[in-house]
């Protein structure tokens, strides 16, 4: 039999193959398995994620036109019921343990960005999925209402997740963000937005040597105690003000009763106000606007992964084929950026990725693939690719 050594050949070799088996024994996957293993049913909802199938039928219709390529990618059925079966009953931590797996061959990584900063980095933040209460009614969310929430630590330096963790919508994000192991993240910075005041949790933060920027609410209550710059003109743009404060009332003078930092910002462009807290006292009031800035990078995270990989329809009802499509998605983009930042291209992940939907069947090296032109790359992989017939079963 031929030998089809296809981009997503390619892309599976990148699988930690031998921990992936430990996983999958750990939970018992493939105990009850006849047709489907769990590699199987792995390598359907990663094809899925690539080509962006939002169904059972679309994933089955799809790999039938390369029927003769399953025997390389270890398929022995695309039936949708099998597939489904499969959904509801491997346990998702199998998928959620080979991402963290494969995160771990992602640290070394950076990307070029416009700001940079010497000491680690994390933008906290969690976002909602809306889900359709009728159809999965395991996330109820109020009366109503239904949703998954993904909450992430992302690492500015990398632009990939530190921390991912997947609840239903209930779940507050300082439930989450309290169970951080602090220990890891000694001498960094967090940067996160108004739903994580907690002053006793700010506490922790600062007996680890975490260093963390957010902004206040109307209803913080704190005290000036001096100036550390002079005050400008409150018509003015940039830092208006940057004082040394204490947390006032009950609550606050118990539960974080060291000094913190109020840094009074006026954006040129927009003419808003914002005043940020921190517990650093060394950095500039300016780099403290511009890592608080930058905390719109995990905005831009969640909006780039709703938009292009596909967690958004769903392959089955179930808790469990939820969060597996979902672990399965976020393995698809590390190995989009373990591909980006091997091969040194240029293409932005958008671009690459849908570079690999148009050939991720097609007996090309990745190597040759990143050399064609993503503005052109869809004809010329068209007239490059073999004439494909259609398997009826």
């Amino acid at each position: 039999m031929a030998h089809f050594n296809t981009v997503f050949n390619q892309l599976l070799d990148f699988i930690p193959r031998h921990d992936f088996e430990q996983f999958v024994h750990a939970h018992e996957g493939d105990k009850y398995s006849k047709k489907l293993s769990c590699w199987q049913q792995f390598t359907c909802l990663l094809y899925a994620q690539a080509t962006n199938k939002d169904s059972l039928r679309d994933i089955a219709r799809g790999l039938k036109l390369h029927s003769k390529k399953w025997y390389h990618l270890g398929i022995e059925t695309v039936a949708k019921s099998t597939l489904a079966d499969a959904n509801r009953e491997r346990s998702a931590e199998i998928y959620q343990k080979l991402f963290y797996e494969l995160l771990k061959r992602c640290k070394e990584f950076s990307v070029k960005r416009e700001f940079t900063f010497k000491e680690p980095v994390y933008l906290l933040d969690g976002s909602v999925i809306s889900l359709c209460l009728k159809l999965f009614p395991w996330s109820r969310f109020g009366q109503k209402k239904g949703g998954l929430k993904i909450h992430c630590l992302l690492s500015l330096e990398r632009q990939i997740p530190e921390i991912v963790v997947l609840t239903e919508q209930k779940f507050h994000e300082l439930k989450i963000a309290e169970e951080i192991d602090f220990k890891r993240y000694s001498d960094s910075w967090f940067i996160f937005d108004r739903g994580y005041i907690k002053y006793s949790w700010w506490k922790k933060l600062n007996d680890h040597r975490i260093k963390f920027i957010t902004r206040t609410r109307t209803d913080t209550n704190c005290f000036v105690l001096g100036q550390l710059i002079e005050p400008k003109d409150e018509n003015g743009d940039g830092v208006l003000k940057d004082e040394k404060i204490a947390l006032f009332g009950e609550q606050g003078l118990k539960e974080y009763p060291e000094d913190l930092r109020l840094v009074t910002y006026r954006d040129p462009e927009t003419k808003k106000i914002y005043k940020f807290i921190t517990n650093d006292f060394d950095q500039e009031a300016q780099v403290i606007s511009d890592l608080y800035k930058a905390r719109w990078d995990i905005e831009s995270f969640f909006r780039w992964i709703k938009q292009n990989l596909v967690i958004k329809s769903f392959l089955g009802t179930s808790k469990n084929a939820v969060m597996s499509q979902i672990w399965i998605a976020m393995i698809y983009l590390l190995l989009i950026y373990y591909i980006k930042h091997q091969t040194g291209t240029n293409l932005s992940i958008s671009d690459l990725c849908k570079m690999i939907d148009d050939a991720l069947l097609m007996p090309l090296t990745l190597i040759d693939l990143l050399q064609l032109n993503p503005e052109n790359a869809r004809i010329v992989l068209t007239r490059a690719s073999p004439k494909e017939q259609l398997t009826l079963c």
